[in-house]
């Protein structure tokens, strides 16, 4: 029980703990260069600037470029930061958008799986009003569970322990409307039971609860 309720705490505090990423590359997006090919002023940037190491598409036509921030309608994938749509975490986001019949945006990159992966961790922010990503590794859709909230996203969490160590294409697909998505980690912990969540928030109340007894003391 006491490991058990260690190693949720230790998913609450830290979810860097696998610092490997097999082959995968910009999982937080901040590799980005603002390159326009156009102007600044129409906000068009090439995929492989905007994304490197990713494919982006507006259903199944790859796009040779992305829009920088959303402009008008929402794109179908468009490159966010903190100076314009707003960004999760870091400098930059990446946000995902469907219009329905019209088109529905998704990234894709195709790499190793850490050996030791046992889970992936998202974050999709709650900015931009927008339903839930389709995730996919393999082909295979994720069911992927809420593990925290924060002020402006969601962290979630998927069991991908059966792709690693393969080479596997991980995608990510827009809901309707947009949605922004930051911070892509392979973990070697294991997503934690739905009923196992509640264990999370006691632990981290209860180091909350020393570290303030701790400061009283000294």
């Amino acid at each position: 029980m006491k490991k058990t309720l260690l190693a949720l705490v230790l998913v609450m505090m830290n979810f860097r703990l696998l610092q490997a990423q097999g082959t995968f590359q910009n999982l937080d997006f901040e590799s980005a260069q603002l390159v326009f090919i156009d102007s600044p002023t129409n906000h068009l940037i090439a995929t492989t600037s905007a994304l490197p190491g990713w494919s982006a598409f507006s259903g199944t036509n790859q796009l040779a470029h992305v829009r920088y921030g959303i402009g008008g309608i929402v794109p179908p994938v468009w490159l966010s930061s903190q100076t314009n749509t707003g960004a999760i975490n870091g400098s930059f986001s990446v946000g995902i958008g469907e219009i329905t019949g019209l088109y529905t945006g998704s990234i894709s990159q195709t790499a190793l799986v850490p050996a030791d992966a046992q889970s992936l961790l998202f974050k999709s922010g709650t900015g931009i009003s927008g339903e839930s990503l389709t995730v996919s590794l393999g082909g295979q859709d994720l069911s992927y569970i809420a593990i925290s909230n924060a002020l402006n996203y969601t962290l979630y969490g998927a069991d991908i322990s059966s792709f690693a160590g393969h080479t596997e294409t991980l995608t990510f697909m827009g809901g309707s409307g947009g949605t922004l998505l930051d911070d892509i980690q392979f973990s070697q912990i294991a997503v934690p039971e739905p009923s196992a969540i509640s264990l999370i928030w006691l632990g981290s109340g209860v180091l909350f609860y020393v570290r303030k007894r701790r400061r009283v003391w000294l």
